[in-house]
Order: C-alpha cells, then sequence, then structure tokens
C-alpha cells in the first residue's frame, strides 16, 4: 500500500479547504497538506522553494488535465 504523507491541495473554495483539511486530520494528523487557492500560486511557491515537493496532488478532473501539462515545470523548479 502507497502512503501519501505531503499533499498539495489546489482548490478555490474556501469552504472546500476547511472540509478536505478537517477529513484529513480525522484520517491521519501525520499528513502534511499545503493548500492553495489557484494552481499558479502553487508553482510560484514550488518554483522557489517555499513549498515541499508533495507526494500527491488530489484534485478535480479538469483541474489534473493543466497540473499534468504542468508537472515537468514543477518538478524541475523544485529541484533547481
Amino acid at each position: 500500500m502507497i502512503y501519501y504523507k505531503r499533499l498539495l491541495l489546489i482548490d478555490d473554495d474556501q469552504d472546500d479547504h476547511e472540509f478536505f483539511l478537517e477529513a484529513l486530520q480525522e484520517i491521519d494528523s501525520s499528513i502534511r497538506c499545503t493548500a492553495f487557492f489557484d494552481g499558479e500560486q502553487a508553482l510560484r511557491q514550488l518554483k522557489n522553494g517555499e513549498s515541499e515537493v508533495p507526494d500527491l496532488i488530489p484534485g478535480h478532473e479538469h483541474a489534473k488535465t493543466k497540473w499534468q501539462a504542468n508537472s515537468c515545470r514543477a518538478k524541475t523548479y523544485a529541484k533547481s
């Protein structure tokens, strides 16, 4: 079984952030989650080394395509 301990949440809805983070704490309080309201903000943080490279980025199906297109850039930024 794979355990993800670093998550990156990208969602523009504050209520979704709160719901997700509360549920996550109930499931496993050792999981760290960094939350952003938009993908550009998340990419900037990764590029600047201000955010950990996540093990998993949960999201909606329509958001995944854009993230997958930018994932190589994010990995490159995080390694720089």
